[in-house]
């Protein structure tokens, strides 16, 4: 029976799936949903394959550039604050002599973005907690301390 099956569903490919792409759009929301339920039962299935291959993408080239652009449609999409202009920015690294907000070490603004030492942007209401993006709500920050201080609000 089995062989019979499968060299019908060879034979009739094309028409299997007219059919089958006729099924989807005569209810695309239905067919949405059926599909989210099996991806929801595989997730609680497998949730060690899925954080597995979230690991791996995120980590890949594409993941690192998924994940900026999303943080970048995030605290575009918040709206709130007129950002900080680059003369705003040079004034703040010029009152703050180029010293960290927190820690009072040197900072770089050129070079190596990966270094520890070189300067970032901190919000001191993190975005996530409500703060806006504006100067009064910027200070600027080591890598190292702003990577420290993460979500916390001072």
């Amino acid at each position: 029976m089995r062989e019979d099956d499968a060299k019908y569903r060879v034979e009739n490919r094309e028409k299997n799936n007219a059919r089958d792409k006729d099924r989807y759009h005569a209810d695309i929301e239905k067919s949405r949903a059926s599909g989210r339920r099996r991806t929801a039962i595989y997730g609680a299935l497998h949730p060690e394959r899925i954080k597995a291959a979230s690991r791996k993408y995120l980590s890949s080239d594409a993941g690192k550039l998924a994940r900026r652009n999303s943080e970048a449609k995030r605290r575009s999409q918040k709206g709130d604050g007129p950002g900080l202009s680059k003369q705003e920015y040079d004034d703040m690294w010029a009152s703050q002599v180029g010293l960290c907000k927190y820690c009072g070490k040197e900072m770089s603004d050129n070079g190596n973005s990966q270094s520890v030492d070189y300067c970032t942007m901190d919000h001191i209401i993190p975005l996530s907690k409500g703060g806006i993006h504006e100067k009064e709500n910027i200070v600027l920050c080591c890598r190292s301390c702003n990577s420290k201080k993460k979500d916390k609000v001072i």
